[in-house]
């Protein structure tokens, strides 16, 4: 057992990667009876996976198809996307007001946290705080 920190963190990424989380399954094979006569129902199991999840959400977004451009007689599909043009109204609409962050301080020295208000707020008075690249 790794007790490192680094050592955890690299588990931690694997899991991500490579482990599914079981959502719900069956717990045993059930036996079925039907007109074609009694047969064994499918074990189903449901799983999700972290970053399969996220590869998903980014081909939505960007309009692709997991499975290329092309169908399998060599037609160009049709994607319709549905989500952007919510995604990116919601992300215009975000304004953030800096004239409204507020450092608290989390010892008993109450001075840093004053002076380094003080110090944000200048700095954002001369504009430095528009030339931040914005996320899109």
């Amino acid at each position: 057992m790794n007790s490192s920190i680094a050592g955890k963190v690299r588990n931690q990424v694997w899991e991500f990667y490579n482990q599914n989380i079981t959502l719900a399954t069956l717990q045993e094979s059930q036996l079925v009876s039907g007109n074609r006569g009694d047969r064994y129902q499918k074990r189903q199991l449901y799983e999700f996976n972290q970053a399969n999840q996220i590869s998903l959400n980014d081909f939505a977004y960007n309009s692709k198809f997991i499975t290329g451009k092309y169908d399998n007689e060599y037609n160009r599909k049709i994607f319709i996307n549905r989500v952007k043009f919510q995604a990116d109204v919601g992300t215009m609409q975000i304004d953030i007001d800096s004239s409204n962050f507020l450092f608290v301080p989390t010892s008993a020295n109450h001075w840093i946290p004053w002076l380094m208000g003080k110090d944000f707020h200048l700095w954002n008075r001369k504009g430095r705080a528009n030339q931040i690249k914005s996320f899109r």
